[in-house]
């Protein structure tokens, strides 16, 4: 209740009172590896060892693990976090979060495409609905060259969510690539819907300069 009310440090000192009063139940150690690890102040290392000690009474704990890899990859160990990651889908198999993660560690960290599509398309297979999953998938197959399929990726997310800016302003780019008269319509799109946005304003100038850029291109 104290977390459910933003209390953090009142919720965490529960927390420690559940470990002292039972010392067996892991539970209460890995809410505290959450509390810390969504603390503005980072606490990444005191997260690793809440989950750390969860892990210690309870092996099979999936959520744990999953934590663990998240405060690692918080701490930017990486290959602590992916090995934490393996470890939590021994034991929980079908959970598209811990897939994501992975994806986007592989991607943006190691730069192992193989990996990545696969973690993206397994969290996307668990989780048909998940948007980070598309527009991670669909940003590996730009980076790659694969414009098509990255076109359709960011097409399902703009089926599912009509005002994902991001999802608009890729296809845009990917366009540009393919088919500069469309990559006007698609920038023409995301600038009616993102000037609204004060948190766009400048992607909404860069936007515009490429706007121009193909016009004039198209002109001559």
């Amino acid at each position: 209740m104290h977390l459910a009310l933003g209390n953090r440090w009142k919720a965490a000192a529960q927390f420690r009172a559940a470990t002292q009063i039972d010392p067996t139940q892991p539970e209460p150690l890995k809410a505290l590896g959450d509390l810390f690890l969504a603390a503005p102040r980072r606490l990444f290392d005191q997260a690793v060892e809440a989950y750390t000690k969860a892990i210690d009474l309870r092996p099979f704990y999936a959520d744990a693990h999953v934590g663990l890899g998240d405060a690692k990859a918080s701490k930017g160990d990486v290959d602590g976090a992916i090995a934490a990651y393996q470890k939590a889908l021994v034991f929980n198999p079908v959970n598209p979060r811990v897939q994501l993660a992975l994806g986007k560690i592989y991607y943006s960290e190691k730069g192992v495409y193989y990996e990545a599509v696969n973690a993206y398309k397994r969290a996307i297979e668990l989780d048909p609905q998940s948007i980070e999953a598309r527009m991670g998938l669909g940003e590996v197959y730009e980076e790659k060259g694969l414009y098509k399929e990255a076109i359709d990726e960011y097409r399902r997310v703009i089926e599912a969510e009509p005002k994902h800016t991001g999802a608009m302003y890729n296809l845009a780019l990917v366009y540009e690539k393919t088919d500069p008269r469309e990559a006007v319509a698609q920038w023409e799109k995301y600038i009616a819907l993102a000037s609204q946005l004060p948190a766009e304003k400048d992607w909404v100038d860069v936007a515009r300069q490429h706007l121009r850029k193909l016009k004039g291109q198209l002109k001559d």
